[in-house]
């Protein structure tokens, strides 16, 4: 052997060992699939957490700014009713009464929509109101006694996160004082449980020439509302009652016919076999007589 080809042999030998080591120090380098699951597993949890605080302090931020508009309107009509307190107090004083009755469910379904009407008469007694409503309903029925002007305002209230609140018509309206006038809305809840439904009437006055109206509360109620979870799969049952019935029938009656066949077909082979003529020996007998 010569001196050329072990060099060559054992530069080779050293090439291999180096390769191995930049293989074994790459390999260290690497992320394992258990590692890449764990920082996975890691980045979930913490987002399944800080999400829906996030979701949270936004709707909390929403809420409180709402709340801050809704005081400073407050302060701005209390401001402007002490500036005009005579003015006020001369127009109620003329402010002629009339009658409303409205209706309010007492619970929705979340798969479904619920109306609320509101009935504003000059004439019409209590017990004539009464007859635009289906009272057997499970919702809650008032009546009361207010005074009304020649243009109002109805509103109902509550956090849009959790019912939905669509008007039918405009809730500023002419009032007449020969008619009746009518307000109605379609509710219906994003989640269930129990939230809270602010029903206001409002005359709107103008004072000074200002373009602006000035509400002034004629009525207002709180009624609970309850929101429970839709009944999807009772309500296709009872539309499409025979067609389940039918696919369920069908492959019952199959089944206990084709039982009922099998169960007839050995009963059939085991009378066969009972009436069939013995022929030859049997297999005790003839080992017996091979013994013998």
């Amino acid at each position: 052997m010569t001196a050329d080809s072990c060099h060559c042999r054992k530069g080779r030998q050293g090439e291999r060992v180096e390769m191995s080591l930049i293989g074994s120090t790459a390999r260290k380098k690497a992320f394992t699939l258990v590692e890449l699951l764990l920082v996975f597993a890691t980045i979930a949890l913490l987002a399944a957490i800080a999400i829906p605080n996030f979701i949270r302090a936004r709707s909390t931020a929403r809420h409180d700014t709402e709340l801050d508009k809704v005081r400073q309107i407050d302060g701005m009509k209390m401001q402007w009713a002490l500036e005009h307190t005579n003015e006020l107090d001369e127009f109620l004083a003329q402010a002629p009464w009339g009658k409303i009755a409205y209706q309010i469910p007492k619970s929705i379904q979340l798969d479904s929509n619920a109306v609320v009407l509101l009935k504003l008469s000059p004439r019409k007694t209590f017990e004539e109101l009464s007859h635009f409503f289906d009272t057997n309903l499970p919702a809650t029925f008032k009546v009361a006694s207010v005074q009304f002007g020649k243009r109002m305002q109805a509103s109902l209230i509550s956090d849009p996160d959790t019912l939905k609140i669509i008007p039918l018509e405009n809730e500023i309206q002419p009032v007449s004082y020969t008619s009746d006038t009518t307000w109605s809305w379609h509710i219906s809840a994003r989640q269930p449980g129990k939230y809270w439904l602010h029903l206001k009437l409002e005359i709107l006055v103008t004072m000074d020439g200002k373009d602006l109206p000035y509400p002034i509360e004629a009525y207002q109620d709180f009624i609970v509302v309850e929101a429970t979870k839709g009944q999807r799969v009772w309500r296709f049952v009872e539309a499409h009652w025979e067609w389940i019935a039918s696919a369920v029938a069908i492959p019952v009656i199959c089944l206990l016919a084709r039982a009922l066949y099998n169960r007839w077909k050995k009963w059939r082979e085991k009378k066969e076999e009972e009436n069939r003529p013995a022929i030859g020996f049997n297999v005790p007998q003839a080992e017996k007589e091979k013994k013998d």
